[in-house]
């Protein structure tokens, strides 16, 4: 069995959810990987690059950044399909090679590992540098065509996710268990399509859409799922948030989303809307929520009198 042969294997457990015979499989190819990836043959490193993904190896990530300094653009192009593939709901893989990904965004001669590397990006943090350097790219008339689209479409996708950051730490601050994906209603509506059931299956009780311009993200949700939805309309370019709203609010009969504010307010009071409809079976949460109310009443009478 060849390496290449070895990976589509270890991708067909992953996928199955086999994670013993993963395991086992990782275990005898370890080796033989670790050597792929230092190989003098390009063909054979970007093979072990890709392999790191396919095995779900995440004990192989620091490996990686050898790949993303590979002088074969083909490797480093290996290596970042690699990391992007890993880093799917894992931000802080992306956020330690930051720094390099914005060098290969910005400067790599060579406009495909450019535009791999503006896709990495966005399973990371919405850092304001990396918005920034997005924009820049966005916006360059010396740009590749391709490149500029992906770089706008990178950089909406992460003001929105700064937006949801505070639905996140809200979230987090009442400990509540939840996980965090960009889809499009658009964009990627067969990825949509699977992820509802299946998030579902793993046991999913609310669902919060956040979605800009034509937002119909929280909509395509509620038709796939008989859980409460919540939308955060995301504030636009054109028309400051008004179509978001009216796009996430005006649902028709039969298909409800509950709406909150556009940005900040909007993602925050849907988190604690969230957290509203789990506490009415899960006692603790309810106390920890309770907890928050009075913590957050008293913030607001200590300020005392501002006149004074």
């Amino acid at each position: 069995m060849t390496l290449a042969e070895a990976a589509a294997e270890a991708d067909v457990l992953a996928q199955a959810g086999d994670e013993r015979a993963l395991a086992a499989l990782r275990s005898r190819w370890d080796d033989e990987l670790e050597a792929a990836a230092r190989n003098a043959d390009y063909r054979v490193r970007s093979q072990a690059y890709r392999a790191i993904a396919q095995f779900r190896f995440r004990q192989k990530l620091e490996l990686l950044r050898r790949g993303l300094e590979d002088e074969s653009p083909a490797a480093r192009g290996s290596a970042l399909i690699a990391l992007e593939s890993l880093s799917r709901g894992h931000p802080g893989d992306v956020n330690a090679y930051r720094s390099l990904l914005h060098e290969l965004a910005a400067r790599d001669p060579n406009v495909a590992v450019r535009r791999l590397a503006v896709i990495c990006l966005k399973n990371g943090s919405p850092h304001r540098d990396t918005i920034q350097l997005l924009e820049g790219i966005a916006e360059s008339e010396d740009s590749d065509a391709e490149l500029r689209k992906t770089a706008r479409a990178v950089g909406s996708a992460l003001r929105k996710k700064a937006v949801m950051e505070h639905a996140v730490e809200t979230l987090r601050l009442l400990e509540i268990p939840h996980e965090v994906r960009v889809l499009s209603a658009h964009r990627t509506p067969e990825a949509l399509a699977a992820y509802v059931p299946e998030v579902e299956g793993r046991g999913a009780e609310v669902f919060v859409a956040a979605a800009g311009g034509a937002a119909h993200l929280a909509g395509a949700v509620a038709s796939q799922t008989l859980r409460p939805v919540l939308g955060v309309p995301m504030h636009s370019q054109s028309l400051g948030g008004l179509d978001s709203l009216l796009s996430t609010v005006q649902m028709p009969a039969g298909v409800p989303v509950g709406t909150l504010a556009i940005g900040r307010a909007g993602a925050v009071n849907a988190a604690l809307l969230a957290a509203a409809i789990l506490a009415r079976t899960d006692a603790q949460l309810e106390v920890r929520l309770r907890r928050f109310r009075e913590e957050q009443a008293q913030a607001v009478l200590e300020i005392g009198d501002p006149s004074a």
